[in-house]
């Protein structure tokens, strides 16, 4: 009995001499610790800083596509509806609006009643296109645009001092041919700076009328 609990004691007596002869590491100095910290830190916060870099580079890339705008030039599809032509005469009023009553603030003055546009031009006539040839190119990589030829008919407003009076356009001119418009030519315009000019579908004319009539009371 006696050998038998020596012989059971001896392998746990062996191991636990085994295991206090074994040699343990020593503890890093603190200066590595910290530093291993230190650094873990610095990766933290450097990530979650380029995080937040790249959620505002992304909120701004949003907001400019939101707030750019298009270009000014107009794409016009040629048909024959009056819907589709009091379209174009509208559009051909905003193209050329700017360079007929020059540059104005968007912010400042907003969108321009029709009312606005009667008062500002010089002349206003109903005429009749007659034909269109290609303008002239002033700098090369311009975009084509058209003079168009007009033939007055009645006199709105002001002195036209000619019976044919030709504008330039950017829009297409195979719509306006052989049909009335309203022409609205600013003071720019008379005093020969430049061929732009406001145009409006004929179906406006008593409206331009009216605008008229209250003007001079």
């Amino acid at each position: 009995m006696s050998e038998n609990r020596q012989a059971n004691r001896d392998p746990l007596e062996a191991t636990i001499r085994a295991f206090t002869s074994m040699n343990v590491p020593q503890r890093p100095p603190d200066e590595q610790v910290l530093a291993r910290l230190g650094t873990r830190r610095h990766l933290r916060r450097w990530l979650v800083a380029s995080a937040v870099a790249a959620g505002f580079l992304l909120v701004g890339l949003v907001l400019f596509l939101v707030k750019s705008k298009p270009s000014e030039v107009i794409q016009v599809t040629v048909a024959s509806s009056p819907a589709t032509t009091r379209q174009v005469a509208e559009q051909l009023l905003k193209a050329t609006d700017k360079r007929a009553l020059g540059e104005r603030s968007r912010e400042g003055l907003g969108r321009r009643t029709l009312a606005q546009d009667v008062a500002d031009a010089q002349v206003i006539i109903v005429a009749t296109a007659l034909d269109s040839a290609p303008a002239p190119v002033k700098r090369p990589g311009d975009l084509p645009e058209n003079l168009l030829r007009f033939k007055v008919q009645r006199v709105l407003k002001g002195n036209p001092r000619a019976g044919i009076i030709t504008t330039q356009t950017p829009t297409a001119a195979a719509e306006f041919i052989g049909k009335n418009w309203i022409i609205m030519l600013s003071p720019d315009y008379m005093a020969g700076k430049h061929r732009y000019a406001g145009c409006l579908a004929v179906e406006f004319e008593p409206t331009v009328k009216t605008i008229l009539t209250k003007a001079k009371k």
